[in-house]
């Protein structure tokens, strides 16, 4: 599927990428195996080109956003603990 997709964003085709990707994989050596490419096939309009784009922004930033919102959470959660045990102590 790597080669496949590397082709496709080099501008070939979906049929020529499909071709590209199992003749590359024939030449590996465990490729000799159909099951390894067999399977992959084209269906629907295989001479239509698509775009691939980069990551989204949600994809590529979500492990600082993932940190981010455990610190905020962890924070929010000691300041509940925090104001409650003051005001057990206090009043």
């Amino acid at each position: 599927m790597q080669a496949f997709y590397r082709s496709m964003s080099e501008g070939l085709g979906k049929a020529e990428a499909l071709r590209q990707a199992k003749l590359s994989l024939l030449e590996s050596a465990e490729g000799h195996d159909p099951r390894f490419w067999a399977a992959f096939v084209l269906t629907g309009e295989a001479d239509q080109p698509i775009r691939i784009s980069g990551p989204s922004f949600l994809h590529r930033y979500r492990t600082p956003l993932m940190i981010l919102t455990i610190a905020a959470t962890l924070i929010l959660v000691a300041a509940y603990f925090l104001r409650r045990r003051t005001k057990l102590v206090g009043g």
